[in-house]
């Protein structure tokens, strides 16, 4: 058995050791660091649970949250958190076992906190974790979704040209590229919360409301925005004249992944094609700046128009799931024996468990798109 122990978030040389170690895995992504931690807890009401062990290199990065119908143990909280373990051994036998060791620390330290449930996300970049996952944990349930990305070495020439052939011939992407060219639109990068607060008030809860959605929580933006420019988080927005007309805000670390967390535009904007100019821009930033992988995230509905925008790009899909252990069946039929609303604004943010096994007692593995008609959804702004 291995000697894990509990990242000191009060300590912040232990915080910084854990980031480096985590990320000397290249198929890292930040939401598994402590810094992603401090942004989201601090609205959530979780406590970070870091797991490593310093000698192997193994972590897994977990939120614990105290609920009125029970405690629960997960991987990801908010919306755009992504990952869980870090495991660089390659020999396959030492991988089974360490995922072996540390699930099952995570599951006798659920127990322990008299946890109802535990979920974990499996890495969308690494084949082999599900399978661990799946024998190690053994869940109730799980639910497949996925990520779209852009792998930027095969997007780009070693000189920075693009090379997507949809880029280059005559096709959906080109024409509305060009078309984007001729409206006076101006990118840039901006380091000011200012800028990103505006950007969020005139422009995203303006078209997230048009889709009859609700936005994000103004406090995630403008914790993320606490950081732009400093290695962490970048805002990139497209203007013309004094007027904001589109933005990305993203997330990311230096030569890695960086991840798309919110993009919106106005509604004349788009018309006019300026997110095919954002993310024309975006995309050459990110070659200039070494980052090996663009991830758009997820898709609402899962094959509707953003999904078909981003696959215009050359994007793939990359699948992960969530997988869901009942550890106190007993409390779990009493959390289920309230209405739904209830226990959706309990666990807000929160990935509590399927919604077949949540509202129907249904075991087993289900989809994004099995599942997107009775979960709640937040329509992306694009």
């Amino acid at each position: 058995m291995h000697n894990f122990r509990l990242i000191d978030f009060s300590d912040v040389e232990d915080k910084i050791l854990y980031d480096q170690l985590i990320f000397k895995d290249k198929r890292s992504f930040i939401q598994q660091s402590s810094w992603w931690a401090e942004i989201v807890c601090r609205i959530s009401g979780d406590t970070p649970i870091f797991v490593c062990c310093d000698k192997t290199k193994l972590a897994a990065s977990m939120y614990f949250f105290k609920g009125k119908f029970g405690n629960i143990l997960v991987s990801n909280i908010q919306p755009g958190s992504l990952g869980t373990f870090t495991c660089m051994e390659q020999n396959p036998d030492k991988r089974r076992e360490m995922y072996r060791d540390i699930i099952t620390f995570l599951i006798d330290f659920a127990r322990l906190r008299k946890c109802i449930s535990i979920t974990v996300t499996d890495n969308p970049l690494i084949d082999d974790e599900k399978v661990y996952i799946e024998e190690f944990l053994q869940p109730e349930a799980s639910m497949e979704t996925f990520i779209q990305v852009i792998e930027l070495e095969e997007y780009f020439d070693q000189k920075g040209n693009v090379q997507l052939p949809a880029y280059l011939k005559r096709t959906c992407l080109s024409r509305n590229i060009n078309k984007s060219m001729h409206h006076g639109f101006d990118f840039s990068v901006e380091n000011s919360l200012k800028e990103l607060m505006k950007w969020y008030n005139e422009v995203h809860c303006v078209r997230i409301k048009e889709l009859k959605g609700t936005p994000l929580p103004v406090e995630i933006f403008q914790n993320i925005g606490l950081f732009l420019g400093k290695g962490n988080a970048y805002f990139f927005k497209i203007t013309k004249g004094n007027k904001i007309l589109a933005g990305a805000l993203c997330i990311c670390r230096s030569k890695g992944v960086i991840d798309n967390y919110m993009m919106s535009a106005s509604t004349d904007a788009i018309k006019k094609g300026v997110n095919y100019f954002l993310m024309d821009n975006l995309l050459k930033w990110c070659f200039l700046n070494k980052m090996t992988l663009f991830n758009w995230q997820s898709s609402n509905p899962p094959d509707g128009g953003i999904f078909r925008f981003k696959k215009h790009w050359g994007s793939k899909v990359l699948p992960y799931s969530f997988y869901c252990k009942i550890l106190d069946k007993k409390k779990f039929r009493a959390l289920q024996q309230n209405d739904l609303p209830s226990i959706q604004k309990e666990y807000e943010g929160h990935f509590l468990a399927p919604y077949p096994l949540l509202i129907d007692n249904k075991q087993g593995r289900f989809s994004k798109k099995e599942i997107v008609g009775i979960a709640p959804s937040v329509p992306e702004g694009r």
